[in-house]
């Protein structure tokens, strides 16, 4: 398995415990979930042309809510916001996945 495909294991069963339903953008609907707060996350989001995918797009209750980025253990948040600036979701929450374990961005304005 190669570290990406490692790294979505981890993410997907973290978020799955966590009680986000996951899925790939083919089959998302971002209403879906139990309960009173529906957490949806979208596997390999398109960004705006040129720019790639965000690893997960998080929706709660309908409303794009965050991003979840899995980088590289060592990398650089700095790489990561000028990655985010051109992601068309201004304003939501970035989360940053290192190998193990969850980073915020210190900068969620430039997302």
């Amino acid at each position: 398995m190669t570290p990406e495909q490692e790294a979505r294991v981890s993410i997907d069963a973290l978020l799955t415990a966590a009680g986000w339903h996951v899925c790939n953008l083919a089959d998302a609907n971002i209403h879906a979930g139990s309960g009173p707060v529906k957490g949806v996350a979208i596997r390999e989001f398109p960004l705006n042309p040129g720019f790639g995918v965000a690893d997960y797009l998080l929706y709660v209750n309908g409303k794009a809510a965050g991003v979840i980025e899995a980088k590289k253990q060592g990398t650089t948040l700095t790489g990561v916001e000028l990655q985010s600036a051109h992601s068309p979701l201004r304003g939501v929450f970035c989360l940053i996945f290192f190998g193990k374990g969850f980073r915020t961005n210190t900068h969620p304005r430039n997302i």
